[in-house]
């Protein structure tokens, strides 16, 4: 970096750090200075945008891996279990026992039919959705607190 650019930063470091009565004043002081103050903000602030929105993007693509992964891990778990099992703990979701509050999904499921009048395919289908879903709400929004 040039002098010159270092100086308009330095210079813009210090508009950015004065108080809020006095920023009109500094703010034309900068431009006397030969300072494009507006300009100078607009591209930081574009830089930060764009840094956030990346940061955004690669948290999005991080847990859309993790939620994959989990559906997978649930899915072959569920496809492992009796359909009795299966059975037994949709009914469960749907009634809150032993899970703390019915799974509104569950409950809807069955809400005019019961476990025998659906195929095995939807049962499991049904329970690893819950239960990829129960997971992946268990987890920290924010990752980064220690």
């Amino acid at each position: 970096m040039n002098r010159d650019a270092l100086k308009q930063w330095c210079r813009l470091h210090d508009f950015l750090n004065t108080p809020s009565g006095d920023v009109a004043e500094e703010s034309a002081r900068l431009t006397d200075e030969g300072v494009d103050v507006q300009g100078t903000v607009a591209r930081v602030k574009d830089m930060v945008r764009k840094a956030y929105q990346a940061d955004l993007r690669a948290q999005a693509a991080a847990d859309q891996e993790g939620s994959v992964w989990r559906a997978q891990v649930v899915k072959t778990k569920v496809a492992g279990m009796s359909l009795a099992a299966v059975k037994r703990m949709l009914q469960s979701y749907a009634l809150g026992t032993g899970f703390g509050q019915p799974q509104a999904a569950a409950v809807a499921f069955f809400r005019d039919k019961s476990a025998d009048e659906c195929s095995e395919e939807d049962l499991r289908s049904l329970l690893a959705d819950i239960m990829a879903a129960e997971e992946g709400n268990a987890e920290p929004e924010d990752t980064n607190e220690p």
